[in-house]
């Protein structure tokens, strides 16, 4: 389950309403994982562990970068696990979830509806087809591909004094140097090295 000294430990303060939600996400994500791919976590515990518990580090970065009342992004977000876990977590902050397949972008308009979150709408996007015009406050990425290679593509799409946050592996090097890194681990994962959210930031 959940833990909430991790929760309290990250500078976040959720009610029981979000812990619920999270809960109820968790519960959606193994109920149709079978029919949508979405994960190999196979308890409950493994998807709050590897997922949710990545998506709340997101959270609280955002939290310390100053972004709660902001308008952001998730590029690439398969089945939320950032996007829709950042957003329970900030309610006051608008996070629309972008991905270029159908079938994922269904499963996350479904999420939305019975988890009934206020603050997220579902873009069906491939990166590059993303108006020029739209500009976000920050935009969340995590395993979308190559961080060298996405870079451009999402720094393309990030509002002056924007911030972009890649969820990457914690050795995973790019030839763009982060403005500032966050490094952590997941909860009872013994078996790697730790992960990092490397922060580019948008022009001024």
């Amino acid at each position: 389950m959940l833990n909430r000294e991790f929760i309290s430990a990250l500078g976040l303060t959720l009610d029981d309403l979000q812990i619920n939600n999270l809960q109820s996400y968790a519960e959606l994500v193994l109920n149709k994982n079978q029919e949508f791919n979405l994960t190999a976590a196979k308890t409950l515990q493994e998807v709050f562990n590897r997922h949710i518990s990545d998506g709340l580090q997101a959270a609280s970065i955002l939290r310390k970068e100053g972004f709660l009342t902001k308008t952001g992004a998730d590029f690439g977000s398969g089945a939320g696990f950032i996007g829709i876990t950042a957003a329970i977590a900030l309610p006051n902050t608008k996070i629309y979830l972008v991905d270029s397949l159908q079938k994922r972008t269904k499963f996350l308009q479904w999420i939305v509806y019975k988890v009934g979150l206020k603050n997220v709408e579902i873009l069906n996007l491939k990166i590059g087809q993303i108006p020029l015009q739209r500009k976000f406050d920050f935009i969340l990425e995590r395993a979308m591909g190559e961080i060298d290679d996405v870079l451009p593509l999402c720094l393309n799409s990030l509002a002056d004094n924007g911030a972009f946050f890649a969820l990457l592996s914690k050795d995973t090097q790019s030839k763009i140097n982060a403005s500032k890194e966050y490094f952590y681990s997941l909860p009872g994962d013994k078996t790697v090295s730790g992960r990092k959210i490397s922060v580019y930031y948008g022009h001024n």
